[in-house]
Parts: C-alpha cells; structure tokens; sequence
C-alpha cells in the first residue's frame, strides 16, 4: 500500500472504533478484549500499518493488512502476526461482555465434559489426551475440542464441539475434524487410525451428519455422537437416515436477461443511459430486479403491480423520484471511478465490498473463461436451493457442452469450509436433477440435461486455495468430480486460468 493508502485506512479504523467505544475484540491468539477496557493506537511504521492494544491483562500488536467486511456495527480486519498470514481479527459492537464471559468458561469446562461422555458412551476406547487449546500453525482454534482414542491396536480421532457456539461453528465442526484425522494419520505411521468420533449437540447436527452420510461412501468411518447439554444424555446417530434430503428449489433467470425482458421504461434515466456497463439480474422468487456495476448492487427495482425502485449500496437505501436523480448519477459515477481495476482508491467500500460478485460479474460475462467446455447459453447464478431452515446458494449452475451439469463455486480468500460447501450444492443438485426439478423450474429449456452426476468448479485465486483443501478432498467419494481451478491474483483485471486440477 502507498503511504496515501495506509493513512486513509488508519483514518477510517479510528474513526470505527471512536464510534463503538463498547466494542468487543475477537482475535484467535488473545481471544476476547474488551475495548472499554483498553487503549489502541494505529501507526505506520516503515510501509505497514501496525495496530497495537494493551491493558492490564495484555498487550496485543498486529500488522493490519486489509479489511475483510466493514458494517455499521461489525469489523473484520485481515491481519498478520508472528510470520503468520491472514488471522482474522473482528471489532464487534453487539456483542456483551457477559455473553463472552458465559461462552468462555463453558470453554474451559467442555473438555472434562467431553471425558465424561466418551466414558459413558464409549467405555471401549481409551482416551489418551485431549485439548480445545489454540494452534493455528494447523487451524485450531479454542471453538472445538480435540483429541485420540485408543481400542486395542487402533486409535480414533475424537472431536466435539460445544453446545455454547453458534450453529455456524457447529455446521463447519466436520471441516476441522477432517483436518484432524488427517493430521494423525501422517503422524501415526504404522498406527492404524479407524475414523471420527463427533460428539455434537442433540437437535443441530443436520447439516454435519448429511454431509457425513455422503463421505461415509467413500469408506471414511463417522460416528456423531448426539448429546444433551443439560444432562449428559446422549445417543449416537445412524447416517443412514441423513441420505434423503429434505429441500427444494427456487426458480431463477438465466444471465445475460434479454434486452426485451427488462422493463427499460421504469428505469431512471442515469441507468438507461447505462446499460452496457450496469448488471441487471431478475429474481423471481422476489420479484425483484438486483441493478448492479460489476457485481456491486446499487439499486433495486420491484417487479409488482405499482413499481418502485430504491437506490444505494449496503444498508443505506433511498427511495427514487425524479428529484433524486443527479444523486443516483453521482452514485454510479463514484461507482464507474472507484470500482474499477487499477482503483486509486482500493480501500474504499465500493472497491473491495462483495468481492466474490464481482469475480462472478466477470465469470458471468463469459463462463468459458473459466473452462472452454461450459455453455454460455445457461448460465444461472446465485441459485437458492433450500434445505431444512438452511438458505443454501449456489454461486452459478450451469451445463458442459455434453448436457453434464456444472456447479461453479467462487472464493476470493482461503476457506478451509469450501470443499464441504461445495459438497452441499453438489448433492442438493444431484437430488433436483434426479428427480426432474431444474425441467419443472424452466432451467435448461429446450434442452435434455444429461445422466451423470455434476461436476464440481472450485475457483479460486491460485495462491488462495486454503493448505488443507487437498486433505478434505481426499475424503470425497469418487462419484464426486471436484476440478479446482486456479485464477491470476489480479483478477479484476481480466480473468487468467493458470492450472485446472482434478482433485
């Protein structure tokens, strides 16, 4: 970053934590801080913005590298410490400290508890060590706890998650279990390691035991453990009952609408003169048509029987009438000036916000740009395919020129949860497809979608791909084809395919 640069962001990080003085930091070495209690101060020194904290407790130094996400009450920043990349740091004004308090103590105690329901449940297995505690060299955080169970010549991998977390961590529990086996695999050698012990809480395990179901037939062994908080009861799971999916699937347009489905006359003149610049994307599941520059929405236009269109970007919306119209073109102008490649100003909200939109404005422009062999002519993003309470989205679904179904799966940072969210949309459009949906939809039309099972796009910057992608993978049954393709840094400037590997 120029010396510019980094003085606007330190500029704008003070200025969100003057804001919230009742801020609550979370960051994965110190854990919780509370701003109250506590004095900051960001400095650039030698080319680097460098936020240090300190208390009577502790002193916390991180060199700030980006921000992540900047809402009204909420601060993900990107940072760096000890040789270490991308730790995410999070400033948040909701939280209370007395919900922390509660959250780490229930913490402390859950490995004891963890050693209490292995005894009951499991009294085969010896329990040889287990630890909830932080390293993040191999991606464990405090939020689950881990450890070995000995029976006879074999051992298990023994994984659980409190009840005290949210339903996110809970979902995203069998990314780092996977990670865990295979971390005991390599170091075992000889050592036969049988499979995974989940020990879930009862009643929020859907989404983990469905995808266990799924690895389960490549022979990995899972057994999710179930269990009530309050009491200590507890059952085990029977995977086979997670195979059927309860969800259904919701009606989009394909991309690029035709010219002739846009209902141009309501549009405000700022966006007519336009159009060859602005995304415009029908929803009708909402009725509703997303306006959008280059993945950004600024504007939203109802499709009802008295029309109305609001303008603005994030939470800030504005309900148009001609009055407003220089500041609807001063918006699309900023837009056009800072969102572009090569932005003078590569801090500013409109630049960096929804950056995985942008990335699919320019897949969508051209979906061979990302493989030669997938056809242009239907091409239909953020598809909504639910199951259970769960509000699954499928970056884009497409078809290969051979009639194969195509989910394309788009990430701009490392993600260790993407190879199970890929798994997720693989089998939710598996289930549609086999059971004709997409046809009753209007997906595909005019066309006869082939037998086979989908495959599977992970895009991604090259160097973005999370260290343990690969060792997730691996676990995937080989009905699954997972083809992971590796994108230019600088995509902004013009998509580059640099390698396309079948995992």
């Amino acid at each position: 970053m120029s010396s510019k640069e980094l003085a606007l962001l330190k500029e704008q990080l003070e200025l969100f934590l003057l804001s919230h003085p009742q801020t609550i930091i979370s960051d994965p070495r110190a854990g919780w801080i509370r701003l109250e209690d506590s004095r900051f101060c960001f400095e650039v020194q030698f080319g680097k913005l460098i936020f240090t904290l300190w208390n009577s407790e502790q002193s916390v130094t991180r060199r700030i590298c980006g921000i992540e996400q900047c809402d009204r009450d909420r601060l993900v920043l990107r940072t760096a410490y000890g040789g270490i990349p991308s730790i995410e740091m999070v400033f948040d004004a909701n939280l209370s400290s007395g919900a922390i308090a509660e959250k780490r103590a229930a913490r402390r105690k859950f490995p004891s508890k963890l050693l209490r329901m292995l005894r009951l449940f499991c009294p085969e297995i010896r329990v040889d060590r287990v630890t909830s505690g932080r390293d993040l060299s191999r991606s464990f955080s405090e939020h689950y706890c881990r450890g070995i169970g000995v029976e006879g010549n074999r051992q298990w991998a023994l994984f659980g998650v409190n009840a005290c977390e949210d339903q996110v961590t809970i979902d995203a529990c069998l990314s780092f279990a996977l990670i865990w086996l295979e971390e005991l695999r390599r170091a075992q050698g000889r050592q036969v390691v049988a499979g995974l012990k989940l020990l879930i809480p009862v009643g929020r395990s859907e989404t983990l035991t469905t995808r266990a179901a799924f690895l389960q037939q490549s022979g990995l062994r899972v057994d999710v453990l179930a269990y009530e908080d309050r009491n200590g009861l507890g059952c085990f799971l029977d995977l086979a009952d997670y195979g059927n999916l309860d969800t259904r699937l919701s009606r989009v347009d394909r991309v690029p609408l035709p010219l002739e489905q846009i209902p141009c006359h309501l549009l405000p003149p700022a966006v007519r003169s336009r159009l060859e610049l602005i995304e415009i994307i029908h929803r009708p599941a909402s009725a509703m048509f997303s306006i959008r520059y280059r993945g950004l929405e600024f504007a939203r236009l109802s499709d009802e029987r008295h029309p109305k269109l609001t303008f603005g970007v994030g939470a800030m919306e504005t309900l148009y009438d001609r009055s407003l119209e220089n500041e609807l073109s001063r918006l699309i102008d900023n837009l056009e000036s800072i969102r572009r490649p090569g932005s003078l100003l590569p801090l500013h909200p409109f630049y960096r916000l929804q950056s995985e939109r942008w990335l699919e404005s320019l897949v969508l422009s051209d979906i061979r740009r990302i493989q030669f062999d997938l056809d242009p002519n239907f091409v239909y993003p953020q598809v909504p395919a639910f199951s259970g309470l769960d509000r699954g989205v499928i970056d884009i679904l497409t078809l290969t020129r051979d009639r194969r179904l195509a989910v394309v799966e788009l990430k701009v940072t490392e993600d260790i949860n993407l190879p199970l969210q890929a798994l997720d949309y693989w089998t939710r459009v598996k289930w549609h497809h086999g059971r004709g949906d997409f046809e009753r939809q209007g997906y595909f039309s005019g066309v006869k979608v082939g037998p086979q099972s989908p495959v599977v796009l992970l895009v991604c910057p090259s160097f973005r791909f999370h260290s343990t992608t690969e060792g997730i993978l691996k676990y995937f049954p080989r009905e699954i084809e997972v083809i992971k393709v590796g994108i230019n840094e600088n995509w902004r400037e013009g998509i580059q395919v640099l390698y396309r590997r079948r995992a």
